[in-house]
Protein backbone atom coordinates (compact mmCIF):
# COMPACT_ATOMS: atom_id res chain seq x y z
CA UNK A 1 0.00 0.00 0.00
CA UNK A 2 1.51 3.26 -1.26
CA UNK A 3 2.22 6.42 1.40
CA UNK A 4 -0.08 9.13 1.55
CA UNK A 5 0.63 12.30 1.13
CA UNK A 6 0.25 13.45 4.55
CA UNK A 7 2.68 10.58 5.64
CA UNK A 8 5.58 11.26 3.30
CA UNK A 9 5.31 15.11 4.55
CA UNK A 10 5.19 13.43 8.31
CA UNK A 11 8.25 11.49 7.29
CA UNK A 12 10.16 14.46 5.27
CA UNK A 13 9.78 16.61 8.80
CA UNK A 14 12.59 16.20 11.18
CA UNK A 15 11.69 14.42 14.50
CA UNK A 16 10.79 10.74 15.46
CA UNK A 17 8.11 8.93 13.45
CA UNK A 18 6.98 5.73 15.59
CA UNK A 19 5.21 3.03 13.44
CA UNK A 20 3.35 0.84 16.34
CA UNK A 21 0.80 -2.09 16.20
CA UNK A 22 0.72 -5.38 17.69
CA UNK A 23 2.90 -8.12 16.43
CA UNK A 24 1.92 -8.98 12.75
CA UNK A 25 0.14 -6.61 11.89
CA UNK A 26 2.89 -4.73 9.36
CA UNK A 27 5.06 -2.92 11.05
CA UNK A 28 8.43 -4.35 9.75
CA UNK A 29 6.51 -4.31 5.78
CA UNK A 30 5.52 -0.71 6.14
CA UNK A 31 9.40 0.50 7.36
CA UNK A 32 10.30 -1.44 3.62
CA UNK A 33 7.23 0.71 1.88
CA UNK A 34 8.43 3.79 3.65
CA UNK A 35 12.31 2.84 2.61
CA UNK A 36 11.82 2.34 -0.95
CA UNK A 37 9.52 5.58 -0.71
CA UNK A 38 12.21 8.24 0.58
CA UNK A 39 15.13 6.28 -1.95
CA UNK A 40 13.10 6.91 -5.04
CA UNK A 41 12.59 10.21 -4.01
CA UNK A 42 16.19 10.91 -3.81
CA UNK A 43 16.41 10.33 -0.06
CA UNK A 44 19.43 8.83 1.83
CA UNK A 45 18.04 5.76 4.04
CA UNK A 46 20.42 5.08 6.97
CA UNK A 47 19.60 1.34 8.77
CA UNK A 48 20.12 0.15 11.86
CA UNK A 49 21.93 -3.05 11.68
CA UNK A 50 24.21 -5.54 13.96
CA UNK A 51 27.64 -4.35 14.19
CA UNK A 52 30.47 -6.12 13.42
CA UNK A 53 31.98 -5.95 16.76
CA UNK A 54 34.20 -9.30 17.04
CA UNK A 55 37.09 -7.93 18.67
CA UNK A 56 36.45 -4.39 18.90
CA UNK A 57 36.10 -2.05 22.05
CA UNK A 58 32.27 -0.03 21.52
CA UNK A 59 34.14 3.08 20.68
CA UNK A 60 35.36 1.58 17.77
CA UNK A 61 32.58 -0.69 16.75
CA UNK A 62 30.63 2.21 15.87
CA UNK A 63 32.72 2.49 13.30
CA UNK A 64 33.45 6.74 13.15
CA UNK A 65 35.59 8.88 14.43
CA UNK A 66 36.22 9.78 18.32
CA UNK A 67 33.98 12.49 18.55
CA UNK A 68 31.33 11.51 16.46
CA UNK A 69 31.50 8.09 17.90
CA UNK A 70 30.75 9.30 21.83
CA UNK A 71 28.48 11.93 20.65
CA UNK A 72 26.26 8.84 18.97
CA UNK A 73 27.02 6.55 22.01
CA UNK A 74 25.40 9.21 24.46
CA UNK A 75 22.64 9.73 22.16
CA UNK A 76 21.79 6.21 21.72
CA UNK A 77 22.30 5.26 25.59
CA UNK A 78 25.92 4.35 25.95
CA UNK A 79 27.55 7.50 27.42
CA UNK A 80 29.25 5.67 30.04
CA UNK A 81 32.84 6.80 29.29
CA UNK A 82 34.38 3.17 31.26
CA UNK A 83 32.17 1.02 28.19
CA UNK A 84 33.59 3.05 25.33
CA UNK A 85 36.68 0.86 25.74
CA UNK A 86 34.74 -2.65 26.77
CA UNK A 87 34.81 -5.32 23.92
CA UNK A 88 31.84 -5.32 22.03
CA UNK A 89 31.46 -8.46 21.99
CA UNK A 90 30.91 -9.01 25.75
CA UNK A 91 27.79 -6.76 25.77
CA UNK A 92 24.24 -7.22 26.67
CA UNK A 93 21.47 -7.67 24.30
CA UNK A 94 19.75 -4.35 25.31
CA UNK A 95 23.47 -2.50 25.11
CA UNK A 96 24.08 -4.22 21.65
CA UNK A 97 20.79 -2.82 20.33
CA UNK A 98 21.48 0.48 21.54
CA UNK A 99 25.38 0.15 20.04
CA UNK A 100 23.72 -0.72 16.89
CA UNK A 101 21.73 2.65 17.05
CA UNK A 102 24.96 4.48 17.69
CA UNK A 103 26.34 3.65 14.67
CA UNK A 104 23.29 4.54 12.38
CA UNK A 105 23.80 7.51 14.30
CA UNK A 106 27.09 8.28 12.89
CA UNK A 107 26.64 7.56 10.08
CA UNK A 108 23.69 9.88 9.46
CA UNK A 109 23.59 13.22 7.95
CA UNK A 110 21.33 16.19 8.35
CA UNK A 111 17.95 15.48 6.43
CA UNK A 112 18.60 11.36 6.22
CA UNK A 113 16.10 8.97 7.17
CA UNK A 114 17.08 6.37 9.90
CA UNK A 115 15.66 3.44 10.62
CA UNK A 116 15.47 0.97 13.57
CA UNK A 117 12.80 -1.56 14.04
CA UNK A 118 12.05 -2.75 17.31
CA UNK A 119 13.11 0.14 18.93
CA UNK A 120 13.87 -0.32 22.34
CA UNK A 121 12.52 -3.74 22.44
CA UNK A 122 15.24 -5.89 24.37
CA UNK A 123 15.38 -2.40 27.04
CA UNK A 124 13.71 -2.71 30.39
CA UNK A 125 11.41 0.04 30.58
CA UNK A 126 12.85 2.39 32.51
CA UNK A 127 15.81 2.45 30.23
CA UNK A 128 13.54 2.29 26.97
CA UNK A 129 12.07 5.12 28.69
CA UNK A 130 15.54 7.19 28.74
CA UNK A 131 16.99 5.64 24.93
CA UNK A 132 13.51 7.24 24.00
CA UNK A 133 14.21 10.88 25.66
CA UNK A 134 17.98 10.98 24.11
CA UNK A 135 16.75 9.58 20.65
CA UNK A 136 14.34 12.17 20.51
CA UNK A 137 16.52 15.11 21.28
CA UNK A 138 19.18 13.53 18.92
CA UNK A 139 16.83 13.66 16.35
CA UNK A 140 16.09 17.08 16.81
CA UNK A 141 19.14 18.96 17.02
CA UNK A 142 20.66 16.84 14.07
CA UNK A 143 17.90 17.77 11.41
CA UNK A 144 17.10 14.07 11.12
CA UNK A 145 14.13 11.65 10.44
CA UNK A 146 14.25 9.04 13.02
CA UNK A 147 11.69 6.05 11.96
CA UNK A 148 10.96 4.03 14.51
CA UNK A 149 9.00 0.76 15.01
CA UNK A 150 7.85 -1.55 17.88
CA UNK A 151 5.13 -3.30 19.95
CA UNK A 152 5.16 -1.90 23.44
CA UNK A 153 2.70 0.46 23.94
CA UNK A 154 4.67 2.69 26.26
CA UNK A 155 6.65 4.28 23.24
CA UNK A 156 3.57 6.44 22.64
CA UNK A 157 4.40 8.53 25.86
CA UNK A 158 8.30 7.96 26.09
CA UNK A 159 8.90 9.36 22.57
CA UNK A 160 8.10 13.00 21.52
CA UNK A 161 6.89 12.87 18.15
CA UNK A 162 6.21 14.45 15.11
CA UNK A 163 3.52 11.56 13.46
CA UNK A 164 2.40 8.41 14.96
CA UNK A 165 1.49 5.58 12.07
CA UNK A 166 -0.62 2.70 13.47
CA UNK A 167 -0.60 -0.27 12.34
CA UNK A 168 -4.14 -2.46 12.58
CA UNK A 169 -3.40 -5.49 10.41
CA UNK A 170 -1.30 -5.79 7.00
CA UNK A 171 -2.39 -3.15 4.24
CA UNK A 172 -4.27 -1.61 7.10
CA UNK A 173 -2.74 1.87 8.83
CA UNK A 174 -3.96 4.64 10.94
CA UNK A 175 -2.12 7.98 10.91
CA UNK A 176 -1.85 10.27 14.04
CA UNK A 177 -0.64 13.43 14.11
CA UNK A 178 2.69 13.22 16.65
CA UNK A 179 2.62 14.46 20.96
CA UNK A 180 5.37 15.38 22.99
CA UNK A 181 6.63 12.66 25.99
CA UNK A 182 4.78 12.04 29.07
CA UNK A 183 6.17 13.71 32.42
CA UNK A 184 8.78 11.66 33.84
CA UNK A 185 8.31 11.07 37.94
CA UNK A 186 11.23 12.50 39.20
CA UNK A 187 12.27 14.32 42.60
CA UNK A 188 14.97 15.56 44.44
CA UNK A 189 14.92 14.86 47.94
CA UNK A 190 17.40 15.18 50.94
CA UNK A 191 19.19 11.92 51.00
CA UNK A 192 21.52 10.21 53.56
CA UNK A 193 24.93 8.49 53.61
CA UNK A 194 22.90 5.25 52.82
CA UNK A 195 21.99 6.83 49.42
CA UNK A 196 25.63 7.99 48.51
CA UNK A 197 26.83 4.04 49.04
CA UNK A 198 24.42 2.10 47.06
CA UNK A 199 25.41 4.18 44.50
CA UNK A 200 29.01 4.70 44.98
CA UNK A 201 30.43 2.10 42.71
CA UNK A 202 28.94 3.55 39.92
CA UNK A 203 30.94 6.17 39.52
CA UNK A 204 34.80 6.21 37.92
CA UNK A 205 35.74 6.78 41.62
CA UNK A 206 35.61 4.34 44.12
CA UNK A 207 34.59 4.89 47.73
CA UNK A 208 32.64 8.05 48.97
CA UNK A 209 34.20 11.60 49.42
CA UNK A 210 36.60 11.93 53.00
CA UNK A 211 34.24 14.77 53.98
CA UNK A 212 30.55 14.55 53.45
CA UNK A 213 28.09 17.57 54.89
CA UNK A 214 24.80 17.45 52.59
CA UNK A 215 23.75 14.11 50.43
CA UNK A 216 20.68 14.61 47.72
CA UNK A 217 18.81 11.97 46.09
CA UNK A 218 16.40 11.93 43.27
CA UNK A 219 13.82 9.31 43.56
CA UNK A 220 11.66 8.36 39.90
CA UNK A 221 8.58 6.79 40.05
CA UNK A 222 7.90 3.77 37.75
CA UNK A 223 5.21 2.58 35.71
CA UNK A 224 3.64 0.43 38.44
CA UNK A 225 4.14 3.25 40.85
CA UNK A 226 7.06 2.17 42.68
CA UNK A 227 10.11 4.73 43.52
CA UNK A 228 13.68 3.67 42.36
CA UNK A 229 16.88 5.37 43.20
CA UNK A 230 17.74 7.09 40.31
CA UNK A 231 20.75 9.62 41.30
CA UNK A 232 22.89 11.35 44.02
CA UNK A 233 24.86 14.39 44.78
CA UNK A 234 27.08 14.92 47.87
CA UNK A 235 28.82 18.14 48.68
CA UNK A 236 31.86 18.33 50.79
CA UNK A 237 34.06 20.69 52.43
CA UNK A 238 36.73 22.27 49.96
CA UNK A 239 40.37 21.59 49.60
CA UNK A 240 42.53 24.08 50.85
CA UNK A 241 44.95 24.34 47.54
CA UNK A 242 42.64 24.84 44.74
CA UNK A 243 44.38 26.27 42.04
CA UNK A 244 41.31 27.25 40.12
CA UNK A 245 39.72 29.64 42.51
CA UNK A 246 42.32 32.41 41.53
CA UNK A 247 40.74 32.84 38.16
CA UNK A 248 37.07 31.84 39.92
CA UNK A 249 37.50 34.79 42.77
CA UNK A 250 40.77 36.82 42.21
CA UNK A 251 42.32 37.16 45.59
CA UNK A 252 39.43 36.43 47.73
CA UNK A 253 41.18 32.89 48.97
CA UNK A 254 44.57 33.63 49.04
CA UNK A 255 46.57 36.04 51.22
CA UNK A 256 49.55 35.61 53.61
CA UNK A 257 47.65 34.76 56.68
CA UNK A 258 46.95 31.00 55.43
CA UNK A 259 45.01 30.44 58.98
CA UNK A 260 42.32 33.33 58.11
CA UNK A 261 42.02 32.04 54.44
CA UNK A 262 41.66 28.77 55.89
CA UNK A 263 38.59 29.78 58.17
CA UNK A 264 37.26 32.24 54.97
CA UNK A 265 37.18 29.44 52.60
CA UNK A 266 35.53 26.53 54.94
CA UNK A 267 32.89 29.48 55.85
CA UNK A 268 32.18 30.43 52.26
CA UNK A 269 32.85 27.33 49.82
CA UNK A 270 31.35 23.90 49.24
CA UNK A 271 32.35 21.27 46.79
CA UNK A 272 30.05 18.96 44.43
CA UNK A 273 32.00 15.87 45.45
CA UNK A 274 30.06 13.33 43.55
CA UNK A 275 27.19 13.59 40.96
CA UNK A 276 26.09 10.17 40.21
CA UNK A 277 23.19 8.85 37.81
CA UNK A 278 21.31 4.80 38.06
CA UNK A 279 22.47 3.84 34.44
CA UNK A 280 18.22 3.16 33.64
CA UNK A 281 17.74 6.88 34.00
CA UNK A 282 20.83 8.58 32.27
CA UNK A 283 19.60 10.86 29.39
CA UNK A 284 16.82 11.91 31.51
CA UNK A 285 18.31 15.50 32.92
CA UNK A 286 18.44 13.71 36.56
CA UNK A 287 22.22 15.05 37.21
CA UNK A 288 21.41 18.48 36.30
CA UNK A 289 17.96 18.40 38.37
CA UNK A 290 20.42 17.47 41.06
CA UNK A 291 22.66 20.31 40.88
CA UNK A 292 19.75 23.11 40.54
CA UNK A 293 18.35 21.83 43.85
CA UNK A 294 21.07 22.00 45.63
CA UNK A 295 22.02 25.82 43.92
CA UNK A 296 18.23 26.72 45.11
CA UNK A 297 19.49 25.82 48.73
CA UNK A 298 23.17 25.86 49.36
CA UNK A 299 24.97 26.02 52.28
CA UNK A 300 27.27 28.57 51.71
CA UNK A 301 27.22 31.47 49.05
CA UNK A 302 29.73 29.78 46.65
CA UNK A 303 29.94 26.80 45.50
CA UNK A 304 32.49 25.34 43.17
CA UNK A 305 32.76 21.25 41.30
CA UNK A 306 34.99 19.36 39.58
CA UNK A 307 34.26 16.68 36.95
CA UNK A 308 36.95 14.57 35.12
CA UNK A 309 33.92 13.92 32.39
CA UNK A 310 33.03 17.30 31.96
CA UNK A 311 33.62 17.60 28.08
CA UNK A 312 31.58 14.57 27.58
CA UNK A 313 28.58 14.88 30.53
CA UNK A 314 28.62 19.11 30.56
CA UNK A 315 25.37 18.72 33.55
CA UNK A 316 27.25 21.27 35.13
CA UNK A 317 27.37 23.89 32.64
CA UNK A 318 23.50 23.01 31.95
CA UNK A 319 22.42 23.52 35.52
CA UNK A 320 23.97 26.94 35.35
CA UNK A 321 27.53 26.49 36.61
CA UNK A 322 30.16 28.96 35.07
CA UNK A 323 33.47 27.19 33.25
CA UNK A 324 36.68 28.28 33.72
CA UNK A 325 40.18 26.88 32.00
CA UNK A 326 43.54 26.39 33.40
CA UNK A 327 46.84 25.07 31.68
CA UNK A 328 47.22 21.73 31.21
CA UNK A 329 49.76 19.80 33.80
CA UNK A 330 52.93 19.29 31.93
CA UNK A 331 52.91 15.48 31.61
CA UNK A 332 49.10 15.97 29.89
CA UNK A 333 50.76 18.49 27.57
CA UNK A 334 53.84 16.54 26.46
CA UNK A 335 52.04 13.64 25.78
CA UNK A 336 49.47 15.21 23.73
CA UNK A 337 52.73 16.57 21.46
CA UNK A 338 54.37 13.09 21.51
CA UNK A 339 51.03 11.93 20.07
CA UNK A 340 50.85 14.66 17.58
CA UNK A 341 54.17 14.59 16.46
CA UNK A 342 53.85 10.46 16.07
CA UNK A 343 50.74 11.59 13.68
CA UNK A 344 48.34 10.14 16.08
CA UNK A 345 44.69 11.49 17.86
CA UNK A 346 44.01 10.87 21.32
CA UNK A 347 41.41 8.49 20.64
CA UNK A 348 43.92 6.21 18.67
CA UNK A 349 45.54 5.00 21.78
CA UNK A 350 42.52 3.25 22.87
CA UNK A 351 41.62 1.95 19.36
CA UNK A 352 41.79 -1.57 19.19
CA UNK A 353 44.72 -3.73 18.08
CA UNK A 354 46.54 -0.22 18.62
CA UNK A 355 50.28 -1.11 19.09
CA UNK A 356 51.98 1.73 20.10
CA UNK A 357 55.89 1.98 18.62
CA UNK A 358 58.74 2.38 20.99
CA UNK A 359 58.61 5.93 21.36
CA UNK A 360 55.40 6.58 22.07
CA UNK A 361 55.26 3.68 24.30
CA UNK A 362 58.22 4.83 26.14
CA UNK A 363 55.92 8.09 26.18
CA UNK A 364 52.66 6.73 27.75
CA UNK A 365 55.39 5.08 30.36
CA UNK A 366 56.25 8.33 31.51
CA UNK A 367 52.95 10.01 31.45
CA UNK A 368 51.47 7.16 33.37
CA UNK A 369 54.70 7.25 36.13
CA UNK A 370 53.68 11.28 36.71
CA UNK A 371 49.67 10.62 36.33
CA UNK A 372 49.26 7.49 38.87
CA UNK A 373 47.48 7.61 42.16
CA UNK A 374 47.57 9.17 44.77
CA UNK A 375 49.41 11.84 42.91
CA UNK A 376 46.52 14.80 41.81
CA UNK A 377 46.41 14.94 38.03
CA UNK A 378 44.60 18.05 36.73
CA UNK A 379 44.17 19.86 33.79
CA UNK A 380 41.17 21.65 35.49
CA UNK A 381 38.53 24.31 33.92
CA UNK A 382 37.57 25.99 37.31
CA UNK A 383 34.22 27.79 37.85
CA UNK A 384 32.96 31.00 39.27
CA UNK A 385 30.36 32.26 42.12
CA UNK A 386 29.17 35.81 43.11
CA UNK A 387 31.58 36.34 46.78
CA UNK A 388 29.99 38.52 49.27
CA UNK A 389 31.70 40.80 50.99
CA UNK A 390 31.77 40.89 54.53
CA UNK A 391 28.73 43.52 54.88
CA UNK A 392 26.77 42.04 52.11
CA UNK A 393 24.04 39.96 52.86
CA UNK A 394 23.94 36.05 51.74
CA UNK A 395 20.66 34.94 52.37
CA UNK A 396 19.95 35.80 48.54
CA UNK A 397 23.25 34.37 46.67
CA UNK A 398 23.24 31.87 44.11
CA UNK A 399 26.70 29.56 43.30
CA UNK A 400 27.34 29.69 39.62
CA UNK A 401 30.57 28.07 40.29
CA UNK A 402 31.99 25.11 38.28
CA UNK A 403 35.43 23.08 37.58
CA UNK A 404 35.82 21.17 34.48
CA UNK A 405 39.38 18.65 33.80
CA UNK A 406 40.05 16.40 31.52
CA UNK A 407 41.81 14.04 33.41
CA UNK A 408 41.59 14.28 37.05
CA UNK A 409 41.24 12.04 40.28
CA UNK A 410 38.36 13.78 40.74
CA UNK A 411 37.07 16.38 43.66
CA UNK A 412 38.47 16.26 46.89
CA UNK A 413 42.07 16.39 45.99
CA UNK A 414 44.43 19.40 45.53
CA UNK A 415 45.17 20.01 41.95
CA UNK A 416 49.45 20.17 41.36
CA UNK A 417 50.78 21.85 38.35
CA UNK A 418 54.39 20.45 36.93
CA UNK A 419 56.53 23.24 36.31
CA UNK A 420 59.44 20.97 35.29
CA UNK A 421 59.46 18.27 32.68
CA UNK A 422 61.51 14.97 33.57
CA UNK A 423 64.67 14.92 31.94
CA UNK A 424 63.97 14.01 28.33
CA UNK A 425 67.47 12.85 27.74
CA UNK A 426 67.72 9.28 26.78
CA UNK A 427 68.45 6.82 29.31
CA UNK A 428 72.36 5.03 28.98
CA UNK A 429 72.38 2.93 26.29
CA UNK A 430 69.60 4.17 24.05
CA UNK A 431 69.29 5.79 21.23
CA UNK A 432 68.31 9.51 21.22
CA UNK A 433 64.97 10.28 20.02
CA UNK A 434 64.62 12.69 16.95
CA UNK A 435 61.88 14.42 19.58
CA UNK A 436 62.07 16.32 22.70
CA UNK A 437 60.14 18.42 25.15
CA UNK A 438 60.55 21.61 26.84
CA UNK A 439 58.48 24.10 29.07
CA UNK A 440 57.45 27.10 27.69
CA UNK A 441 59.09 29.99 30.04
CA UNK A 442 55.60 31.31 31.16
CA UNK A 443 55.07 29.52 34.97
CA UNK A 444 51.54 30.41 35.05
CA UNK A 445 50.59 27.95 32.04
CA UNK A 446 53.20 25.42 31.10
CA UNK A 447 52.71 23.81 28.22
CA UNK A 448 55.03 21.33 26.36
CA UNK A 449 56.33 22.19 22.80
CA UNK A 450 57.67 19.55 20.19
CA UNK A 451 60.90 19.89 18.14
CA UNK A 452 63.61 18.28 16.11
CA UNK A 453 66.65 17.64 16.14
Amino acid sequence: MALTDIERAAIEAPGVVLVTGPSGSGKSCLLETITRDAAQHGRRVVRCATPGAAGLCVLDAVGACSAVATDALGAAGLGEPALWVRDAGLLSVGERARLSLAGAMARARRGDLVVCDEFATPLDRAGAQALCRTAARWAGRCGVTLLVAGAHEDLERFLTTVAVIRTVSPGVRRFEPGRDAGPIGVRCEPGTRADLDALAPLHYRAGRPATVVRVLRAVRTMRDGTESPAGVLAVSMPVLNGVWRSQAWPGRYAGADRRRTARRLNGEVRCISRVIVEPRSRGLGIASALVRAYLRDPLTPATEAVAAMGAVTPFFRTAGMTEYELPRPAHDARLADAVEHAGLSPGDLVRTGFTPDAFVRRELERWARHAKPPTPRAAWRPGHARTPTPTQETTDERPTARARTRRADGPGLAARRADVLPDPRPAPGRARTPWRGRVAPDGGAARVAGSRG
